[in-house]
């Protein structure tokens, strides 16, 4: 059974055991397993036994790498302009080589359309831009609003176009926005802000025929765990699960 094979298994709910799915490691870790006689000289990845898969290269997030809070039409426009789908730089330059290897692999392949978190997406990039982007939720959340908005139509329009030449395994939503203490906002306001568009974009996967849809995100998120199930999504991924008290037990 190859690592394709198995994944299928465990989202039908089969008793198998799930794929360890490749990392990434601090070099200093790295060198440090291996003075301790942990792994050897080979990549970690294949001394640890771990599964690889691949990830469709689009460009999903923004080609423009300049942010600021939506708070204006000038801003606005700006935004848009970052979430650009007709962008070409947006994909491989060798994207018919890579749709034909994709379409007789045994590895498990993955694509990220929701590649930065809805703060991200509204132009949070410090501390700075982290205390605008919560006033203008509070002040002007119109402006937020038509970000979003704007978001979920840039992904609408790209999503079946990439999709049209290739079948993904799964598709992974990002997410960060909570530390170990609970989200960055409230679960009230990240329903009225983010819901709408996580919606569109998961019911753009699925009439895509992606039917498991994760939400990869960190920390205690709990309380939006309701939230994406009832946009869509159908799973969760959480980095530091045990530090915020989460078990995946329990979640099931």
């Amino acid at each position: 059974m190859n690592a394709r094979q198995a994944l299928k298994g465990i989202l039908a709910l089969e008793p198998i055991r799930p794929p360890r799915f490749e990392s990434e490691f601090a070099p200093e870790t790295i060198k440090a397993w291996r003075a301790f006689g942990y792994i050897d000289d080979r990549e970690p990845e294949i001394a640890l036994g771990l599964v690889t898969r691949d990830d469709i290269n689009v460009i999903w997030r923004r080609t423009r790498e300049e942010k600021c809070v939506v708070h204006s039409e000038a801003t606005l426009r700006q935004h848009i302009r970052a979430y650009d789908p007709s962008d070409l730089s947006r994909w491989p330059t060798d994207w018919a080589v890579l749709v034909s290897g994709w379409r007789n692999r045994d590895t498990i392949l993955t694509c990220m359309p929701w590649h930065e978190g809805f703060l991200q997406v509204i132009g949070v990039a410090d501390g700075r831009s982290l205390c605008e982007a919560l006033t203008q939720l509070c002040e002007e959340p119109a402006w937020i609003h038509a970000a979003m908005d704007s978001y979920a139509a840039f992904l609408e329009d790209l999503i079946p176009r990439v999709l049209a030449d290739v079948e993904v395994d799964f598709a992974l939503f990002r997410e960060p926005i909570a530390s170990n203490h609970g989200p960055v906002i409230s679960p009230v306001d990240y329903t009225r802000f983010v819901s709408p568009a996580l919606k569109r974009v998961a019911a753009c996967l699925e009439r895509c025929g992606v039917n498991h849809r994760m939400m990869w995100s960190a920390g205690a998120v709990q309380d939006l765990i309701p939230i994406w199930l009832d946009a869509g999504l159908t799973g969760v991924y959480v980095n530091q699960a045990g530090q915020a008290g989460i078990r995946y037990r329990d979640l099931r």
